[in-house]
């Protein structure tokens, strides 16, 4: 059987998003005020890289574990995984949405629409059509990026608002 594309590449994400959790429970941990003293912006922004980081993970091992112990055909495990990667998308698009209905005065409503919402539904459309075409490891990958950037992002913005709160 002929190694899978991007196999190192799958799996190298996988261990930089269980690195992005792994510093998301370190923030939870050095954090001085008990997560029930958190803002609803806080707790939001925290399961959102939470999510995102944890979801990587799985993901990422799927392609070999698909490839090498059930499917034997790599155009059929993309397919999968870039609808699997869709429906993800979705979910987390509808979550998002409703947190953000739930948080009081929204720091940066343009931003979150221009960051996150458009172009999560792009990705949304194109996983859908290669699943539907066939399936591309291509942008399967390029989907785990941008949880990935997701991820890192939130990870900065709470870095940087947990900076400025505590004291020197």
């Amino acid at each position: 059987m002929a190694p899978l594309t991007g196999e190192s590449f799958f799996l190298t994400i996988a261990q930089i998003g269980l690195g992005f959790a792994g510093f998301s429970g370190l923030l939870i941990a050095l954090r001085r005020q008990p997560v029930s003293g958190w803002s609803s912006r806080e707790t939001t922004g925290m399961r959102f890289m939470l999510e995102h980081s944890f979801a990587i993970v799985p993901l990422a091992l799927f392609p070999s574990l698909l490839y090498y112990q059930w499917l034997g055909s790599e155009p059929r495990v993309w397919q999968i995984l870039n609808a699997a990667l869709a429906l993800l998308l979705v979910v987390f698009f509808v979550n998002v949405l409703l947190r953000f209905r739930r948080v009081p005065n929204p720091a940066y409503p343009k931003l979150l629409l221009f960051c996150y919402v458009i172009p999560t539904l792009i990705l949304l459309l194109v996983e859908a059509s290669r699943a539907c075409a066939g399936g591309s490891a291509l942008w399967f990958g390029i989907g785990l990026i941008y949880l990935l950037v997701q991820a890192a992002a939130q990870f900065w913005v709470f870095l940087a608002l947990y900076t400025k709160d505590s004291p020197p």
